[in-house]
């Protein structure tokens, strides 16, 4: 199952070829009924593939049923993934799961999706800082970093500022089309 779920992911992740990696995955539960990260990444592929929510949102039910097999981080990650995105929708407990997360050292996934939910509580300054939090830790390792920065700024009426962060985006990876606004 462990092997199925890597492989699935991979291609999702590095290929994103979503129909085989959810059909990989769909091998993975089938092997392990109770495999709650397994559960989960289904959800977020199919997510990631346009596929109806309430679709996702059966993954994600099972994944949170199966939630105590997990590690304390793995665990939070798929607490939050239930409240922020699935059928649970309280991003408050979503917020809770993801400082757990943080406080327990997992920065690379608890950071920006913390981040995201924030904006959507309109609490710009505060993913502002976690998302600079974020590029000093690791100076351009994550793509979208500089347009959700820019998009913090703006949100905060930081008009300059956010100027600026997209020249950075610009200037660090000069290559992102998604970068060249009209």
């Amino acid at each position: 199952a462990l092997r199925k779920y890597s492989e699935g992911a991979g291609v999702g992740e590095l290929e994103g070829n979503n129909q085989k990696a959810i059909a990989i995955l769909r091998e993975a539960v089938a092997i392990d009924t109770t495999f709650a990260e397994a559960y989960r990444k289904i959800a977020i592929v199919m997510s990631n593939a346009g596929m109806p929510r309430i679709v996702q949102d059966s993954f994600l039910t099972k994944a949170f049923r199966y939630r105590d097999r997990l590690s304390g981080s793995e665990r939070d990650f798929l607490v939050a993934s239930y409240y922020n995105s699935g059928p649970g929708r309280d991003r408050a407990k979503a917020v809770a799961a993801f400082e757990s997360m943080l406080a327990r050292g997992d920065t690379d996934r608890a950071a920006n999706n913390l981040t995201l939910v924030l904006s959507s509580r309109r609490e710009f300054a505060r993913a502002e800082s976690l998302y600079r939090a974020q590029d000093r830790a690791c100076k351009g390792c994550f793509r979208p970093l500089y347009a959700n920065i820019a998009a913090a700024l703006g949100r905060q009426g930081k008009m300059a500022a956010s100027d600026s962060a997209y020249r950075e985006g610009l200037r660090v990876f000069p290559d992102n089309v998604a970068w060249h606004r009209n």
